[in-house]
């Protein structure tokens, strides 16, 4: 309750701040700020102790990062043995997951949070590495049982299981990106909004612009 309440006072603080603001740059670091604080606050569900579990699609999930063993082993027993990890050691552990048997894929991309304040409205603005991106579409788009998880499932999950329903399923892009922000998705997160929004459904073309 209390972080909620904090939050909430950072929110006032960096809007009020804003309003009084005349530098642009100090603006748009301050509704970073804000973007960054929301990802905090946003909603969240737990399906067996799993954050924001949801089956996209038979065979194929996306979820925050699951912490204790007995979520590994539930996501086990749902089908899962491919792992993608989207995010960062120091943002959560995966070895529940191989101590059970399941395959990780470690491919890390931006933003990388719990680290200082200045460093996390920092990689708002890093937009992801296509090969990462390409490495995780190969891994989902050959099946067998993926979990497509990051710290909250929102974010960096949102805009690989975007790329996916464009790429594999063939969903128009803004069917797609409707279903991020149904499920979090954050626009506000500059880097991979910006990704998302050069991404034509090819993930080579992303890379010329």
């Amino acid at each position: 309750m209390q972080r909620h309440i904090d939050a909430a006072l950072l929110l006032l603080a960096a809007h009020l701040a804003a309003r009084h603001t005349e530098s642009l740059l100090a603006k748009r670091a301050l509704f970073v700020l804000l973007a960054v604080l929301l990802v905090s606050c946003s909603k969240t569900t737990y399906t067996n102790g799993v954050l924001n579990l949801v089956q996209v699609e038979p065979g194929l999930w996306r979820s925050g990062q699951p912490i204790a063993a007995s979520e590994w082993v539930y996501l086990k027993g749902q089908g899962v043995h491919h792992v993608v990890k989207l995010n960062f050691d120091s943002e959560g552990s995966d070895g529940g997951a191989t101590a059970i048997g399941l395959d990780v894929h470690l491919l890390s991309i931006q933003p990388e949070g719990d680290k200082d304040l200045f460093d996390n409205i920092s990689n708002t603005f890093v937009r992801p590495e296509v090969s990462k991106l390409v490495e995780a579409e190969k891994v989902i788009a050959a099946g067998g049982g993926v979990l497509v998880h990051c710290t909250h499932g929102q974010d960096r999950t949102g805009l690989v299981i975007g790329i996916h329903r464009v790429m594999h399923e063939h969903m128009s892009k803004d069917n797609a990106y409707h279903e991020m922000v149904e499920n979090h998705f954050h626009p506000e997160l500059h880097g991979l909004h910006e990704f998302w929004e050069n991404f034509d459904g090819t993930l080579s073309a992303v890379t010329l612009k």
